[in-house]
C-alpha cells in the first residue's frame, strides 16, 4: 500500500484506487478519510482502512461531490459512523446524490461531454448523504483532533471543490489537479478556469511539496509550478 509521512509524523495512506483515489490521514490517535470513491468502492475502502492498522476514521472529507468521489459516502458513514465534511456549496448535491459535471476545457472534451451527459446522468447518481460540517472558505481540523491539517476551498474543477493540506507538506486535491496525463496536470473538466488558476496559486502558496490527486499518482510541486507558469 502506498503511503507518505510528514515531518510531524502524520501518515497518509492510499487505501483505494482505480476509478478514483481514496486516502486515509492518520495520527497516533485518530484518522479521517479523504473522498469515498464510487458506490461500489465501499468494501475496498473498508478493507484498505483495515490494512493500514490506523485508528478507525471518524470523519470523511469530500473534495467534491461528483459520483466517482462521493458515491460510497452513505455506505462508509454507516460502516464507520463518520461525520461528513463538505464545501457548503455542495451540501445540496450530496443531499440528493446528484452533482452536475463541469464542462471540458477543450473543444473535443466539451463535445464528448455533450454526447455522454444525458445517458450518463443515471450512472452519475448515488445514494444521498448528510453533511455534518460544511466548509465555508477554510476549516482548521485542529479542534477535530488533527493539528496542522486544514481544508481549503479550491474551486475551478467544480465550485464546491476543496483540498486537504497536511502539515503544510502534502495536499490532497481531488480533481483540482490531474495525475493521469503525461504532459500536464491540468484537469480535463473545468467549471471556472479563472477560479481554477487562483486555486492552483493557493495550493502553491501552502508550501506543500507533494500533491495527491483524485486520479493518478502523486504530483511533485515542480509540476504544479510549471502549470501555473503556463497559465500565467
Amino acid at each position: 500500500m502506498r503511503s507518505w509521512t510528514t515531518t510531524n509524523g502524520t501518515r497518509i495512506f492510499l487505501v483505494c484506487s482505480g476509478r478514483s483515489n481514496v486516502y486515509l490521514v492518520a495520527n497516533e490517535t485518530a484518522s479521517f478519510l479523504v473522498d469515498a470513491g464510487m458506490f461500489a468502492a465501499a468494501p475496498l475502502v473498508t478493507h484498505g482502512v483495515a490494512r493500514t492498522g490506523a485508528p478507525a476514521p471518524s470523519y470523511l472529507v469530500l473534495t467534491h461531490t461528483h459520483f466517482d468521489h462521493a458515491g460510497a459516502t452513505a455506505s462508509l458513514r454507516r460502516r464507520f459512523n463518520l461525520k461528513t465534511i463538505v464545501c457548503d456549496h455542495d451540501v445540496k448535491f450530496l443531499g440528493c446524490g446528484d452533482s452536475p459535471f463541469p464542462e471540458g476545457n477543450t473543444r473535443a472534451i466539451r463535445a464528448l461531454m455533450a454526447v455522454i451527459r444525458r445517458p450518463g446522468e443515471l450512472m452519475m447518481q448515488y445514494p444521498p448523504a448528510v453533511t455534518d460540517i460544511p466548509v465555508r472558505g477554510r476549516l482548521d481540523m485542529g479542534p477535530l483532533g488533527f493539528d496542522g491539517t486544514e481544508v481549503i476551498h479550491t474551486p475551478g474543477h467544480s465550485m464546491g471543490s476543496v483540498s486537504v493540506v497536511v502539515d503544510k507538506e502534502i495536499a490532497m486535491v481531488g480533481d483540482t489537479l490531474y495525475g493521469l496525463a503525461l504532459r500536464s496536470v491540468m484537469p480535463p473538466l473545468v467549471d471556472e478556469p479563472i477560479k481554477l488558476f487562483f486555486s492552483l496559486c493557493a495550493l502553491r502558496d501552502t508550501g506543500a511539496r507533494l500533491y495527491l490527486p483524485g486520479h493518478g499518482p502523486a504530483i511533485p510541486r515542480e509540476r504544479l509550478e510549471k502549470l501555473i507558469d503556463e497559465l500565467s
